[in-house]
């Protein structure tokens, strides 16, 4: 219960350039919360509300990500090398430039996502969902079944 309160008062914090590696913020509210350049390396964030969240430029190296809200968040030119992303949603987010280089994307949701510049080289994307692949560069390990 008081991990609960604690998790529900991240919303809309400025956390930018903080480094936050190694922490585990499984099932926390982060709405809102600039993390800009922020180093999450290694970070579980697990079932985690991202939505709105301002993450440009952040790193994520090997993060657990699954299953995160990331409705409308700016992942501009942030680092997902390696990152677990399987079934996040990722409906409307900004991932222009992003590096997401061997990022584990399956059943990931990627309707209105903005990709172009994105690096999806040897990325997993089978069974992602309503993914636009134009304008990413490189090639994933596994591409998404279209239609």
């Amino acid at each position: 219960m008081e991990n609960k309160l604690i998790f529900d008062c991240l919303a809309y914090l400025d956390l930018s350039n903080q480094e936050l590696n190694f922490s585990d913020f499984s099932c926390a509210n982060l709405q809102g919360t600039d993390l800009q350049k922020a180093e999450l390396n290694l970070t579980i964030l697990w079932n985690t509300n991202l939505r709105e969240t301002n993450l440009r430029g952040a790193s994520f190296w090997q993060a657990n990500l699954q299953e995160a809200y990331l409705h409308d968040a700016d992942l501009e030119d942030a680092d997902l090398q390696q990152a677990y992303l399987q079934n996040a949603d990722l409906d409307g987010a900004n991932l222009r430039d992003a590096y997401l280089l061997n990022a584990d994307l399956r059943g990931a949701n990627f309707e209105e996502a903005d990709l172009r510049g994105a690096d999806i080289e040897d990325a997993n994307l089978e069974g992602a969902k309503n993914i636009n692949l134009e304008g990413a560069i490189g090639t994933p390990l596994k591409v998404a079944q279209m239609g």
